[in-house]
């Protein structure tokens, strides 16, 4: 239970974030809810009393409710990813921090995971690239040894 209290205490600076997010999801539901309702009043009041404008009528608030729908899980999605985001890079600018305090205490060391850290939060679309070139440089050098020898035999093959 205390790490689920440590996770929501990266999320509580994104609360109304959150909070926005959850109320879009909701009128989204209800919206996407009505819908059936809807098809119900154009077969018992439309069909049933062959009334056209009952059925040109409800058909339209059908179109109307899916839009505002459409729309409402837009806005979802926008609050959504811009507070999992957030959590994301506190959450991670919080480990990278651990991790240079305990585990590397050697200032060079250091200084490179700060680097790469920052860089990440300034180009997260080549991260997945920069992360690799960054433990490629923290791997052990018998590694980097094993892993050309790996790459020499592959090539021979």
């Amino acid at each position: 239970m205390s790490d689920l209290r440590r996770v929501f205490s990266f999320i509580s600076p994104y609360k109304k974030e959150v909070i926005v997010a959850v109320i879009f999801l909701g009128f989204a539901t209800v919206t996407d809810l009505s819908i059936p309702r809807l098809v119900q009043v154009i077969i018992d009041q439309g069909v049933a009393n062959q009334d056209m404008d009952t059925i040109l009528r409800t058909s339209l608030l059908m179109i109307g409710a899916s839009i505002l729908s459409a729309a409402l899980l837009i806005a979802n999605t926008v609050y959504s990813v811009k507070a999992s985001r957030s959590v994301e890079a506190d959450l991670r600018e919080a480990i990278f921090k651990k991790i240079q305090t305990s585990i590397f205490p050697y200032p060079k060391v250091r200084e490179v995971m700060y680097r790469e850290l920052t860089w990440c939060r300034s180009n997260q679309n080549d991260l997945p690239r920069k992360s690799i070139s960054a433990l490629r440089f923290l791997k052990p050098r018998f590694l980097l040894k094993t892993e050309k020898t790996l790459l020499l035999s592959l090539k021979m093959s």
